[in-house]
């Protein structure tokens, strides 16, 4: 039989949505650098477009990650109520 078996019955609705939050932040801001070295070597790019992908990318990626977070730990915290929320093993 395997020890120290936890389940996470409920999540932080808001710690959730934040790291989601940051984790799609970061990955805007990494489309963002990547539209950056794509307009290096094309110059059919409008900097204007390629700058406020830079910039509106990351914000767009936080909040959609914030929003998406926080229903995901919602949907989370009804289903495991219903039906058991998911299992770990501690050392």
């Amino acid at each position: 039989m395997v020890k120290n078996v936890k389940e996470i019955v409920a999540l932080d609705i808001l710690s959730v949505a934040l790291i989601q939050s940051l984790v799609l932040l970061l990955f805007g801001l990494l489309l963002g650098i990547i539209t950056l070295v794509v307009a290096y070597f094309k110059s059919e790019l409008s900097w204007v477009v390629v700058l406020s992908n830079v910039v509106l990318a990351p914000i767009f990626y936080g909040v959609l990650g914030f929003v998406g977070g926080a229903i995901t730990a919602l949907f989370y915290n009804m289903f495991s109520s219903k039906v058991g929320g998911i299992k770990i093993t501690l050392k």
